[in-house]
């Protein structure tokens, strides 16, 4: 009978096209969702007057062959800690523990998370950094501190982690005013902590004191590397050496970010300075190393606060570009303004729209719509393309084709709705996103919980969102998929769709086929 009843359904949408539902989802699974109440096991956390989750990193165990989630429980309080989450099986996720550092309960309020070599690095605003071995962790799962190497910052705190793996060198960022960048050599852990070698100076950038953000580092021979540093009002570059023994900075740029800059470097009429709260949040370079991504994260949406003035004396405060920068040539020469600025503003999502509009108006078509600012960026190539993975905070996932960074298309997301009553109306949704895992699965922190979604284009169990496939990726039904009552499911013409032997597509809400 209900085979019968999607057939009649079936053809409706073909006559009558079904053209008024909402897709806020587009080749995009959620695979599982647990909420931020069961990450706190028991604590009471009211998310309209505190923060809940902040960054994300995932890991395989190599002896079970199990797949976790690490997430940051930044409340405060004695739920506080890295939740560690079971999702071998990506429909069934399963909280094991709360990993804490000894001694700490309120002040225990992890930002941010790394993992290399089974052994995860912490991060704490507050409190110092630390190292877990992560498989006594998950062994002794009803001991919180189990694994717990040892502490490991010296100075200052922890807001930003990165791992030049190459290299074995850990750096710090710790987005306090005249704070350096701490650099650790961890070759030697777990049998041995992590040795600080030295520290990074970030310049000042438009005569405000320098803060350093989010990190990205790597190896550019040998003995040398770089570090691409947010600096919040501009992005710091420092070349350094690394002998094994000495570690030194050889060399520091700055380049002094203009919001008006991007579409026509030679247009010097838009010189209009940011204000001295954050602008550029994080970097992220693409495989080949040409090409830098960095992302602004601004009080966006407080629409009677001028952020940045036109031409047109029109006021807006926005907070939600992607930009690309060409760093082929790696020191470019400055303005007359010493204005160093992105190629483009490539990519952004507005508050009434759920598509990405990938044009370069300079602000000129953005009305009075709120903002919605843009988190954090990663990107994976596999050969065939490089695809960023973006988490967006209230505009959810989103996934783009980035292989020619100036024509990049938008290939599947995934919008959280339900977010704005949280404590910070732009800053709730999606914060951390990890696409790293051997199973291509996607693991996400947002302000509601952990999200994980199936490996772009890969579906079963069931779709709960109204969501739409598009050509852009090809679809694979790899075991029953079930579209929920009230759920539209909205299939474009010449979408691609691979169905596994003996997996059927039940359709309990409604179907269209365009």
């Amino acid at each position: 009978m209900k085979y019968r009843y999607i057939t009649i359904l079936f053809l409706i949408g073909l006559i009558y096209g079904f053209t008024f539902a909402q897709t806020i989802s587009k080749n995009l699974n959620r695979a599982g969702f647990i909420s931020y109440q069961t990450l706190y096991n028991g604590q009471i956390v009211v998310p309209s007057g505190q923060e809940t989750l902040s960054d994300i990193a995932t890991w395989k165990d190599s002896i079970t062959g199990k797949e976790y989630a690490l997430i940051c429980l930044v409340s405060g309080g004695n739920g506080s800690g890295v939740a560690v989450v079971d999702m071998t099986n990506p429909n069934t996720l399963i909280y094991i523990k709360t990993i804490r550092r000894p001694g700490q309960n309120s002040t225990n309020v992890p930002h941010d998370i790394k993992v290399y070599n089974d052994i995860a690095f912490i991060a704490q605003d507050w409190e110092d950094s630390y190292w877990v071995d992560l498989k006594d962790a998950v062994d002794n799962s009803t001991n919180p501190t189990a694994g717990y190497g040892s502490d490991f910052a010296t100075s200052s705190r922890g807001h930003n982690l990165f791992i030049n793996t190459e290299q074995e060198l850990l750096f710090i960022s710790t987005l306090r005013e005249n704070q350096k960048i701490q650099v650790f050599d961890i070759s030697n852990v777990p049998t041995g902590n992590p040795t600080f070698i030295g520290e990074i100076e970030i310049s000042e950038i438009l005569d405000h004191t320098a803060s350093s953000h989010d990190l990205y580092a790597y190896k550019t021979s040998s003995t040398t590397g770089r570090v691409f540093d947010a600096s919040l009002r501009g992005l710091t570059v420092s070349e350094y050496s690394w002998t094994g023994s000495i570690f030194k900075v050889t060399d520091q740029w700055v380049h002094q970010y203009n919001p008006y800059r991007g579409e026509d470097p030679s247009d010097f009429t838009r010189n209009v300075m940011p204000e001295k709260n954050r602008v550029l949040h994080t970097t992220w370079l693409n495989a080949a190393k040409d090409y830098l991504f960095t992302s602004d994260e601004q009080g966006g949406g407080l629409n009677s606060e001028p952020y940045w003035i036109n031409p047109d004396s029109v006021n807006y405060k926005r907070g939600n570009y992607m930009y690309a920068w060409d760093i082929s040539t790696i020191k470019p020469m400055a303005d007359s303004n010493n204005f160093r600025y992105p190629i483009k503003q490539v990519y952004e999502v507005r508050e009434n729209s759920v598509d990405g509009s990938f044009n370069s108006s300079n602000f000129s078509l953005l009305s009075s719509e709120k903002a919605n600012s843009i988190h954090n960026i990663v990107t994976i190539n596999d050969m065939s393309q490089e695809t960023a993975f973006i988490s967006y905070y209230t505009k959810g996932v989103r996934m783009l084709d980035v292989s020619d960074p100036l024509n990049m298309s938008e290939l599947a997301f995934y919008d959280i709705p339900g977010v704005s009553q949280y404590i910070y109306p732009v800053f709730n949704g999606a914060w951390g996103i990890d696409p790293f895992l051997p199973s291509g699965n996607i693991a996400v922190s947002s302000s509601d919980g952990f999200y994980l979604f199936h490996k772009m284009g890969n579906f079963k169990g069931s779709i709960d969102v109204d969501t739409k496939w598009t050509p852009d990726v090809a679809i694979n039904v790899l075991g029953d998929l079930t579209v929920d009552a009230f759920t539209t499911l909205t299939i474009e013409a010449g979408t691609v769709i691979n169905v596994s032997p003996g997996a059927k597509i039940i359709i309990d809400g409604n179907l269209i086929v365009q």
